[in-house]
Formats: structure tokens, sequence, C-alpha cells
């Protein structure tokens, strides 16, 4: 009898355990059962709800269509677990992951307690970045930032490559997929997170690399109005070169070659919207494996990445921001802007160039000369992209332009490589997050603050120093620099040194700070009492951050200069600009 009540007790404490660690949360979505956690650093628990599903599966006639919300589910949804969801990656770039599954449009939720008594929590939803090739919502954790922020955090996977950005550049399959994905998931959030104790009428929306770029497109697309406050753009913006596309439909017709849906040998002739719709159809009916086979790299297009349809996104990003009667449409200048890049993006631009340059001298079948012409020849074609992209067609071939931008730059630096990646680094990182800047300075009202992640680790070890791109993301999620390595392959060797924790507790504030009010310096006044002004045309303020942080003006104010004033008074000067983004 003893032995049956001694059982009869644990048996009914090991229920009550269980059950107290699980929470379920009643939402417009339906009632979803998350997990309590505890942080094995701090001791301090939290609440996980993953892989809820806020899109019908893209799949059959919703591969290559914009996403359908998922139905109010019935019952109880089980986000406990911790399964690894990641849209389909390129063959060639799979990493040895697993989980990879087209029915892959998922969110995660984090929050340290869901408590009705106290005021809705601010909330920030992140778009990861991986060039729109790679990457997934399940790689980012942000333990830190919820238990020393307090606020609630959101990540979500979109389609990516071909099932994201494939594009007929006519309605059989307008592309830009993967974007729509992203609007329908922060509008779940602003439908549903009140449930988890936030506030949907004060959402932060963030993004790095491609997910930057991403939060810049968002910005500008009257789809997304309304669905968010303040945005934080971080190592691109939506006026980066490498993530607009051009030449879009050729792209699709060798994804469609390769799939079996399209016989001709020639992918560059505009085809019709009949003929479009055929190959499409074929591409909805073909293999995961045929559509994913794709991953031609060349530095002289861009792939798969988003393109102006005149839809989501209604013209070239650097004239919408300069159009204010668009601007105010959209409510861009009611928002708050947080926009930054690091002091070493030029290195994964040079890590690139090495790789590709190694694949070509590896050719046996080519002689020396060969091989050196193909590398040069890869050289000037991502220069033309890049002044293509940034200028369009035909000021891009105007000889007195392309002279003042060779003269600005060969007065510099003396090797072609060099000159190429200053110039990437140029149009993808410090001149597309002035485009923002600018705009956003031109209303008072708008608060923009510029940042620049000027901090060299000790674990960058290896022939790159200071923050290579993505290093930044290592001081507000907690990820191993061990997993970053074999991501980017730049040296990093070691953890984090006792200056690096100090500096991720820096971060996390701004970011904190940023989320909760819009102004992210106001911990900084701590340490910098004359505080961090707001970008303005007239002093320019940006934020040298590193572990003693200072503000200063005019950031690389000489190229600015070239990019933001000397090259568009040439265009107007040639009347060129009437064919390009400027």
């Amino acid at each position: 009898m003893l032995l049956s009540c001694v059982f009869f007790v644990f048996s009914s404490c090991l229920f009550t355990m269980v059950k107290s660690s699980t929470v379920v949360v009643d939402s417009p979505f339906g009632k979803i059962q998350g997990v309590k956690k505890t942080d094995e650093n701090t001791g301090l628990s939290y609440l996980s709800f993953k892989g809820i599903p806020y899109a019908r599966p893209p799949l059959g006639d919703l591969r290559f269509a914009k996403p359908q919300p998922h139905p109010k589910i019935d019952g109880i949804f089980d986000a406990s677990k911790d399964n690894k969801v990641l849209c389909p990656h390129p063959n060639a770039m799979t990493l040895n992951e697993t989980g990879f599954t087209e029915d892959c449009l998922i969110l995660n939720i984090q929050t340290k307690e869901i408590n009705p008594s106290k005021d809705l929590k601010k909330v920030i939803a992140f778009i990861h970045g991986g060039g729109y090739v790679i990457g997934g919502s399940y790689y980012y954790e942000s333990k830190s930032l919820i238990l020393s922020q307090d606020v609630i955090f959101v990540s979500f996977n979109y389609r990516i490559g071909a099932l994201g950005f494939l594009s007929t550049e006519n309605e059989a399959s307008p592309g830009n997929f993967g974007l729509w994905d992203q609007t329908l998931a922060i509008k779940w959030v602003k439908d549903n997170i009140r449930a988890f104790g936030g506030d949907p009428d004060d959402i932060t929306i963030a993004g790095e690399s491609a997910g930057g770029a991403s939060v810049g497109y968002q910005i500008l697309s009257p789809h997304a109005k309304g669905l968010f406050t303040k945005a934080y753009l971080q190592s691109s913006t939506g006026t980066s070169v490498f993530c607009r596309g051009i030449n879009s439909q050729s792209i699709a017709l060798i994804v469609a070659k390769i799939a079996g849906c399209w016989e001709k040998d020639d992918v560059d002739t505009k085809i019709s919207l009949q003929e479009s719709k055929v190959v499409v159809d074929c591409l909805r009916k073909a293999p995961l494996s045929a559509i994913t086979e794709f991953s031609d790299f060349r530095n002289s297009r861009t792939h798969l990445v988003p393109l102006v349809d005149y839809d989501f996104i209604p013209d070239f990003p650097a004239k919408l921001l300069q159009d204010d009667n668009y601007l105010d449409f959209i409510g861009f200048f009611d928002r708050s802007y947080l926009i930054g890049f690091n002091n070493n993006e030029l290195g994964i631009i040079e890590n690139y160039l090495k790789m590709t340059k190694y694949a070509i001298f590896a050719n046996d079948q080519m002689t020396e000369e060969e091989k050196q012409s193909a590398y040069e020849a890869v050289q000037v074609g991502a220069k033309n992209l890049h002044l293509r992209s940034r200028l369009g067609e035909v000021a891009a071939s105007d000889d007195g332009i392309i002279s003042k931008i060779n003269d600005f730059y060969q007065r510099r630096f003396t090797d072609d490589t060099r000159i190429l990646m200053e110039i990437t680094n140029d149009l993808n990182m410090l001149i597309p997050s002035l485009d923002y800047l600018v705009a956003a300075s031109r209303r008072e009202s708008c608060n923009s603050y510029f940042l620049y992640f000027n901090h060299y680790p000790h674990f960058m070890k290896g022939i790159y120093r200071g923050s290579f791109h993505g290093v930044d993301l290592a001081y507000w999620f907690d990820v191993k620099t061990s997993d970053m390595e074999r991501l980017l392959n730049a040296g990093m060797d070691g953890e984090f040194a006792e200056e690096d924790e100090q500096l991720k507790t820096m971060f996390l504030s701004i970011i904190g700070d940023f989320i909760r009010t819009g102004n992210p310096g106001l911990t900084l006044k701590n340490i910098m009492p004359s505080g961090w002004p707001r970008y303005d045309t007239t002093n320019a303020y940006y934020l040298n951050f590193s572990p003693k942080p200072w503000v200063s003006n005019f950031l690389e104010k000489d190229r600015q200069e070239l990019w933001l004033k000397t090259v568009p008074e040439l265009m107007k000067k040639s009347k060129s600009h009437v064919h390009s983004e400027l």
C-alpha cells in the first residue's frame, strides 16, 4: 500500500512537471503548443514555439506562385519540437545538411514569458541571409536577445533559389515569391502575436546580407504597408547590386533546360507569355532535384534574386527612394531605421574571387593563357554588371562617366582585382546604405541611424581580419564561431574573448533599444554622454561601433561624393539618367 502511494505521488509529480514544461497559446490561427526551455549559460527560462506553418505548402500549382495563407488549424498544433525545416538549396550547396522540403514555409517564436498582466512586448521579425540560395530560420537562436532585452523574436523561412525567385518576366512566373513569403509571414505575426504577449502595432523587421536587402524591399513595397514600424538593415539594402535580377528570363530558361522543360539551345531570346506558361507548367511537374540542379554563379550576372516586377517592387528602388509622394503613400517616413555594415565586407568578395580563380585554373583542359584570359573576363563581366545595375545600360556605356569612375579608383589602387573589389563593396554596402539614409533624412520626423561595425575580433586569425561579412551575427545570435567558419571560410579560430562578450552585451542593448523605442543609442549614453545623433545629410553622423564606440562624420566621404553627387550630375548632363535607377 505504501509503495502504491509512493508510486502515485511520483507519477502525479512527473505529470505536473511535464505539463508545466509546455504552454498552449490560443491565437486567431488556432491553439499552438510550445515548450519551456532553460538557457544553459544563464539558467533563465524562456518559451519556444517552432515550425508553425504560416502558408499552405507551396506544392503543385502553388510552386512558382504567390503563397496562400495557411488555414486556421483544428485541435492543438505541436510547436514544441526542434525539428530542422529548410527550404530546398541548390544541389551543389546543401553543405551536408538535412531537413530540406518544399513544405518549408514555417516560422518560429521565442519569448522570455507570456504574462497577461504585463504590457505587451515589442516584436522583432528576422529575415535570414544567404544570397537567396542558402540559409534558413533554423540557424538563428536568439536566447541572449530575448532574455537580456525582453522582446519577442520571430524568425521564418522563405523560398530561395529557383523556387523563390525564378522569373519568366511575365505573369506565367513573375518571380519574387520569396519576398511574398516574407510579407505573408510578417502579416501572420501581426495577426497573431498578441496571443504570445506581443504588440502587433510595433513590429521591427530586420535582416542581414540578402535578409537586409529583403528588408529594403519590404520597406518599399506597397504590399507591406502598415505591417511594421521599424527596420534594421545590415550588410545590404534594396539597392545593392547583388540582389537585383537582370535578364531573369534567360536564367529561368537555363533552369528549364536542365529540368527538361526547354529544348532549344537559345536561352537569351525573349519568349512569349504562352511559351512561358508551357515552360512553367512543365517545371511545376518536374522533380525537385531537377529544379535545384542549377547553381551557376558567374560574376557577370545575378541569379535567381529579386527583380523589379512592377507589383511587389513597383519600380527601381533608387527611383522609389527619390519619390517623396510614393514614400508618403507607403508610410516610409513614419518608420525608424537602423542601417549598418562591417569594416571588412570586402573580404567575402575577395574570397569569392579567389574561389572563382581557383576553379578556372584547376581546369586541365585549358592552357595557362586561356585560364588567365577567362579569369580576366570574369573580372570585366563583374565590373560591367555592377556599373550596368547602378547606372543603367546607357550611362554604363558613356565614356565620360566611366572614365570618371575609373580615374577615381585607379588613382587609389593599382591592381585590377582590388579595383573590382572596391567597386563591388561600394555598390553593395556603402552606397546602398546611404540611399536609404539620405531618403529618410529628408523628413525630420523620420529617425534613421547609421552603424559602422568597426571591430577586430580576436578569433579572426586567418588571412581575413576585422569584421568579415556576417561576423556581426555572432554578436546578437547564439551561434558558435566554428559553425560560422564552416559557412564563411573566413579564418575564424577560437571562441569569444572577454572583449567580444562585452561587445555582444553592448550590441544587444543597441538592438533592444531600437526595437523598443526606435532610438538605438539610449543605453550607449552611459559611455557616450553626447549620444548617437540621427543621420542627416549636413553632418552624416555614424556610430563607429567597437569596444569603445564613438561618433564620426561622413564615412568614406570621397566615395559618397563620387556616387551620390558627381556621377548623378554627369548622368543628368548626358541625359542618360532617364534609362537608369538614378
